[in-house]
């Protein structure tokens, strides 16, 4: 049950990534507030930058579904090795 409700936890958490990743990708008033936001922390990022970050995030939402996925199996080998 631990196992499962970490692989759920994943999944929201990929969710969430692809959500940002899409703004970031598509929404440049998005982009500027982000620009906007590390400009008061004293960073300097760019669109482009913004734009890459989000193809990043994408594969590391993707990362955590394979995670989720093999949280998943592993549970239900445990599941299944219970049984026995």
């Amino acid at each position: 049950e631990g196992m499962e409700r970490g692989a759920e936890g994943m999944e929201r958490g990929a969710a969430r990534m692809e959500a940002t990743a899409r703004r970031l990708a598509t929404d440049s008033a998005y982009r500027e507030r982000q620009i906007a936001e590390a400009r008061e922390r004293g960073e300097t990022v760019t669109h482009e930058e913004l734009i890459e970050a989000a193809r990043g995030m994408r594969e590391g939402a993707e990362g955590m579904r394979e995670g989720a996925r093999s949280m998943r199996e592993s549970a239900q080998r445990m599941r299944e090795g219970d049984d026995d």
